[in-house]
């Protein structure tokens, strides 16, 4: 037993408290304390800067955090919105430790064709357009821009005579409007080989490549993968 010594006015009387009610009002106390203090305190997370080759669903792979969460709470939900050296907020991490693997090595991507880009990647004339086009200059060999299987050989409409080459990792490519076509489906192909012939099949205006990379899917901006030139 605990005893409290209480004085009143004349006289002291001693109170007997229960030590379990003590001990209640006590951590009662704590709690509130603690609460108070848990509310005070700033969100817990990692502040990433946006580098070139960084998309969404990457900085959600790299951190393990939900990518419906980094979106909300950045209310950002496309990764054309980001540009080089933008700050994103990753909830819930306290900080970032170099991993002791090697990273895994960045796909590289040649030019397909020589020539001058003709239209860029983006919206066109009120429609988005999902490649570049590259007109001819001196020569209309078209090559892989990178290793990989061939996915597609065909005619795709409004596209002519495509070919699309599977390079795993989610990425692929595309190039369209050929004239001739020099491999075929489930062929694998190395990075600079011959692959087709520029034409102008199907809805074209003229002799050009339209090339696209795809990732997971999705066209994206060639450019951003090229080798500047």
């Amino acid at each position: 037993m605990i005893f409290l010594r209480i004085k009143f006015t004349s006289d002291i009387k001693y109170v007997r408290i229960s030590g379990l009610l003590l001990m209640v009002i006590s951590v009662l106390i704590l709690n509130g304390c603690s609460i108070s203090q848990k509310e005070a305190l700033p969100e817990i997370g990692f502040w990433h800067t946006f580098k070139h080759e960084d998309t969404l669903e990457k900085i959600s792979s790299k951190y393990s955090v939900s990518l419906n969460i980094i979106q909300k709470k950045n209310d950002i939900y496309d990764s054309e919105d980001l540009v080089p050296g933008m700050k994103i907020f990753i909830p819930g991490v306290r900080h970032v430790t170099k991993s002791s693997h090697k990273p895994v090595p960045r796909l590289q991507f040649i030019w397909p064709a020589k020539g001058v880009i003709s239209s860029g990647y983006g919206t066109r004339h009120g429609r988005k357009h999902d490649g570049i086009d590259i007109t001819k200059d001196n020569g209309r060999k078209i090559v892989a821009s990178a290793s990989g299987t061939i996915e597609f050989k065909g005619w795709k409409k409004g596209y002519g005579k495509v070919l699309i080459i599977n390079h795993g990792n989610g990425f692929k490519t595309l190039y369209a409007h050929n004239q001739t076509l020099y491999v075929d489906k489930n062929q694998y192909v190395n990075q600079g080989q011959k692959i087709a012939y520029m034409g102008s099949t199907g809805i074209s205006s003229g002799i050009h490549l339209h090339f696209e990379i795809q990732k997971n899917g999705k066209p994206i901006n060639p450019l951003r993968y090229l080798q500047a030139r």
